[in-house]
């Protein structure tokens, strides 16, 4: 009888303590598009806990005792807080934040208020990018507008992102094209975010549609800094540095050498007589460096003198990878400027210079997940040993040496004219020019038969 009480009792206070914990869900749309929102932080006060929307703009968060309240923010929102009470499923509306609104943005034909824009417009400035370390301004945009996704398709150092607006609205081509200074581009790899004034993001078709069929999947207008005007009494210098290391934050989950093994053995049998006592490498922890570093320098002067108004900005970038021997380094010079002839008429360019180097040894994390665990990187007297299922990754870092350099100019060339009050006569020139020369070189060796190289090779 005492048996049961206790277990009585026991299921009761589980069941209490349990049922403290409460599952709170539910979606979270934009106010001026009505969207469903991704990335949007969902918290809870003065804790740890907290979450993020899907792609579907859901979300599901678990709340412990005495956590009763909510607090929803976005970039360009206001923070929505609520309390909890006994609901289950809280479905919030963000509204845009009105100051942002007040905002001048760059539209396909000119410049417009937030407030006074019918189409789904949004505007990163310039600040906000240049606090996330990034590769380019392209990777700088992830989480910051609404219904814009950008994701990396892979590790190698330089490479730019995929970026989706709204999802995919083309079979063969999926991409946004950029615009910067009035320049249609494919991309923006050249750009130094330090030398960015702003980033808007056009997403419907009604602000799409001076573009026609190229902005099929959205437009990215990209607005360069410039000095101000005045009498030299504007005159700015800027300079920054930035130091992060990267890490790889996961390996694949691989067989073991004993568990290779085995399956082997179950394929071929006989292969491994012993599989107690089989070699063993992981390949992953050979190949991939603990830490990479990540640099960015950048230095700029603006200003104006009379009727003359300037910028220059010099940037340096490095980038090295978690593999050796690969790395992307460029260098960027920028320069727009413009003079005031009358008060009706104006000339300028925009220029940018970008030089880069990348350095990559191709194929290599393909081989390193196909080479067999069971074999050693190394013979006896230390030269490389023949591996089994694709070849020596280390020896494929050591003979193989790409390096590819490209030299890069964009820039435009315009004249405005000023008529009426509100009207602006402009006739421009852009150019996109790039040069790019690839060298590879693979000197003689011999590991195996599957693995060799006969004579020097220079291509």
């Amino acid at each position: 009888m005492l048996r049961i009480v206790l277990i009585t009792i026991f299921l009761y206070l589980f069941s209490t303590l349990y049922a403290q914990n409460r599952m709170i869900k539910g979606t979270v749309t934009a106010k001026d598009d009505g969207l469903s929102m991704i990335g949007v932080n969902i918290i809870v006060p003065r804790t740890t806990n907290g979450t993020t929307t899907d792609f579907d703009g859901n979300y599901v968060i678990e709340l412990m005792p005495g956590e009763d309240t909510l607090v929803f923010s976005f970039i360009g929102y206001l923070p929505f807080i609520t309390a909890i009470n006994n609901r289950e499923i809280i479905n919030v509306i963000l509204e845009p934040d009105q100051e942002l609104l007040d905002e001048v943005v760059v539209v396909g034909y000119g410049t417009q208020k937030k407030s006074d824009l019918t189409g789904s417009v949004s505007s990163v400035r310039g600040e906000d990018i240049n606090k996330i370390p990034s590769a380019s301004a392209a990777q700088a945009l992830q989480g910051k507008v609404s219904g814009v996704q950008v994701s990396s398709v892979s590790g190698e150092p330089g490479i730019a992102p995929v970026i989706r607006i709204r999802g995919v609205g083309t079979l063969n081509n999926s991409s946004p094209i950029y615009v910067v200074d009035g320049v249609i581009l494919d991309d923006i790899a050249f750009l130094n975010s330090g030398d960015i004034a702003s980033i808007e993001v056009l997403k419907d078709a009604s602000s799409t549609a001076i573009y026609g069929s190229r902005g099929a999947n959205g437009v990215i207008i990209i607005t360069t800094k410039r000095g101000k005007g005045g009498n030299g009494e504007n005159q700015t210098i800027n300079v920054s540095a930035e130091f992060s290391m990267q890490h790889l934050a996961n390996k694949i989950d691989l067989l073991s050498a004993r568990e290779f093994a085995e399956v082997v053995n179950v394929i071929t049998p006989g292969t491994f007589n012993n599989i107690d006592r089989v070699d063993s490498t992981d390949w992953q922890d050979l190949v991939f460096e603990d830490y990479a570093p990540l640099q960015n320098y950048h230095v700029s002067l603006a200003g104006s003198s009379g009727k003359y108004n300037y910028y220059f900005g010099a940037g340096y970038f490095l980038q090295e990878g978690i593999i050796p021997k690969s790395t992307y380094e460029r260098l960027t010079i920028k320069l727009n400027n413009s003079y005031t002839v009358t008060k009706n008429i104006k000339f300028g360019t925009d220029v940018t210079v970008a030089p880069e180097k990348k350095e990559n040894p191709a194929g290599v994390v393909g081989q390193l997940y196909r080479a067999w665990p069971t074999s050693v990187p190394y013979n006896d007297d230390e030269s490389f040993a023949e591996v089994l299922g694709a070849g020596n990754p280390l020896a494929a870092i050591e003979y193989t040496n790409s390096n590819t350099e490209t030299l890069r100019g964009v820039g435009t060339l315009y004249g405005d004219i000023t008529f009426l009050k509100d009207f602006v006569f402009r006739s421009s020139y852009g150019f996109d020019a790039s040069f790019s020369k690839i060298k590879i070189f693979t000197p003689a060796f011999f590991i195996s038969s599957s693995q060799s190289n006969a004579l020097n090779d220079l291509s």
